[in-house]
């Protein structure tokens, strides 16, 4: 892969739901490798930490990614006791981004403690500690004096382009964006897909079937994207297609976790107030931290599973109940599940503990099945499993099971996939030669009005000519493929007359093809374009946009009266 640009440090963060890891390469063509310097003290694992932080009074990152930290901040063990109120702790916090449907600059993210702060905040604080350990230990090292860096941001290709904004602004208020275009954005599954393509040496595969359905199963989503790659005849240099559009959903590991969280707070009888009230810290390290070592250990030999119930749980529900865990497994009628009165522990058998995975891993086989089945996809035939999840047997042996004709790869280290891919994209972002678009996108414009075409509720008659208005007019209809030399249809637009220097414009959006009037669209993103001549001045106001969609995030070019301007579009709605 040949570089863009010449930076000499590339620097990939993969910010996820579960964990959090950082991936490196210089310019001289090293393969990236983990980044292990920035990980807390003593921490043991597979090269990535908890997405777990906690600021302190002034705001600031104390500590990120610390085995127990919220055990520790519950026993008030911070630099600063006295002001202990004043902190806060926030925990396995970008579902949330995912799970608001409508994300806006106003965005709030809740910390355990109540208190709320917006959402761009608190990844930008985060991001910031990660920034400056990186920093302060590349000055330690050899110096360069002439060192710049790309830095690479991982986001789940099932986001939105509004949930994409945040991270990026967060990236940038963090002090990532120098100015020099020294901050990309990498899509989760096609970071992976590079990966793996270069990594399982694909290029060289005797195979004639040059395609493959990617599986990222993080933590808290999975993205199925589905790529085919080949070789440029001159440069020898590798493309990766798109060939359907990427799907997924909220169903990464901590979705299973939280099947167990609904089943325990069932069987104990415990609402999500008193959860709350009495023992948050012990009840967020039961389900994700012991229940989550149990889940990530369980295999076909586990005939039982034992969770420790912590021993303030245990004396709430005695004194709570006038009865014992033992009298409300019974109580639950299933002889599936034991009481360890000696350890304090729930024994569950491996039968039951399967129906924890089992509507997780339905709807990842049927997203699957019905990608599979669809026309420009029939051809593949393997599949690669990455991510966090992918270790899990049950998961890896269901798809198996689930699509016998379809060869089944887990690849090398399927939890480092996308940040190690993502270093690799962002020495070469061109090698995704093509995407495919997930929505329909387009502008308000006037139409001649045509009877019988145009609805008549539409109709306006400016200086005796009719128009319609409220057409919709695309750059780009769903489902459509834009490569990378490619941008948007140019649709030209002319501001209303009270329109001074600048105006507004709305982009609008639709998961149709076929849609005629911006009122059958929701508002995507809003661009301002200003330095427009004046409606006085006798010079032409007629404006001509077009998007550019070649890349992660979207861009607009505006042209009016021989300028032309590089704009930025914000999806993030008021």
């Amino acid at each position: 892969m040949s570089s863009n640009r010449e930076f000499t440090h590339y620097i990939a963060i993969d910010f996820g739901t579960a964990g959090c890891g950082i991936a490196i390469s210089t310019s001289i063509g090293d393969t990236p490798h983990m980044y292990q310097a920035w990980l807390p003290g003593g921490h043991t694992g597979p090269q990535k930490c908890p997405t777990i932080m906690l600021l302190d009074d002034n705001g600031d990152c104390e500590e990120f990614g610390k085995k127990n930290l919220l055990l520790d901040y519950r026993k008030g063990n911070v630099k600063n006791r006295d002001r202990i109120d004043e902190y806060s702790l926030f925990q396995y916090f970008k579902m949330h981004i995912y799970e608001e449907k409508n994300v806006t600059h106003d965005l709030m993210i809740t910390a355990l403690d109540g208190k709320k702060l917006p959402a761009v905040t608190v990844f930008s604080k985060a991001l910031q500690y990660m920034r400056k350990i990186v920093i302060d230990d590349l000055d330690k090292q050899v110096a360069h004096p002439n060192r710049s860096i790309l830095w690479i941001l991982t986001v789940p290709a099932i986001w939105s382009h509004a949930a994409r904004q945040v991270m990026r602004t967060a990236a940038t208020q963090a002090g990532f964006d120098s100015g020099n275009n020294s901050l990309m954005l990498a899509l989760e599954p096609e970071a992976a897909s590079i990966y793996c393509i270069e990594i399982d040496d694909l290029l060289h595969s005797a195979s004639s079937n040059n395609s493959h359905l990617v599986v990222d199963c993080g933590g808290g989503t999975v993205d199925i994207a589905v790529h085919r790659w080949g070789k440029y005849p001159v440069t020898d240099e590798f493309y990766v297609d798109e060939i359907h559009k990427v799907h997924g959903g909220p169903w990464g590991s901590f979705a299973v976790n939280k099947q167990f969280d609904l089943f325990l707070k069932e069987l104990l009888q415990l609402s999500d107030t008193e959860v709350l009230t009495h023992f948050e810290a012990q009840w967020n390290k039961l389900i994700y931290d012991d229940f989550e070592q149990s889940k990530c250990m369980f295999g076909p030999a586990d005939r039982l599973i034992k969770v420790d119930i912590p021993s303030k749980i245990v004396k709430y529900i005695r004194n709570k109940n006038k009865a014992s865990i033992e009298g409300l497994i019974k109580l639950y009628g299933n002889n599936l599940l034991e009481w360890d009165d000696e350890e304090e522990a729930i024994v569950i058998s491996h039968d039951f503990m399967l129906g924890f995975f089992k509507p997780v891993f339905d709807q990842i086989i049927h997203s699957i099945d019905s990608i599979l089945k669809s026309p420009e996809c029939r051809s593949v035939n393997k599949i690669m499993l990455v991510g966090g999840f992918a270790v899990n047997q049950y998961l890896y042996d269901d798809i198996a099971k689930s699509f016998p004709n379809c060869s089944l790869e887990r690849g090398q280290n399927p939890w480092l996939s996308v940040v190690l891919g993502a270093v690799k994209f962002g020495k070469n972002h061109d090698v995704i030669r093509s995407r495919l678009m997930r929505q329909t996108l387009g502008i308000e414009t006037f139409d001649d009005f045509v009877h019988g075409y145009h609805d008549e509720k539409y109709k306006k008659k400016v200086e005796d000519k009719l128009y319609c208005t409220k057409v919709f007019t695309k750059f780009f209809d769903v489902d459509e493929k834009i490569s990378v030399e490619q941008s948007g249809t140019e649709v030209t637009f002319t501001p209303a007359a009270n329109v001074e220097d600048k105006c507004q414009l709305k982009v609008y959006g639709s998961y149709d093809k076929d849609v005629k009037y911006v009122d059958d669209c929701y508002v995507a993103g809003t661009v301002v374009i200003d330095g427009l001549p004046s409606p006085r001045s006798g010079l032409s106001r007629e404006v001509k946009v077009r998007a550019d969609a070649t890349g992660p995030q979207i861009t607009i070019t505006a042209k009016c009266n021989g300028n032309t301007k590089q704009l930025k579009l914000d999806f993030l709605l008021k």
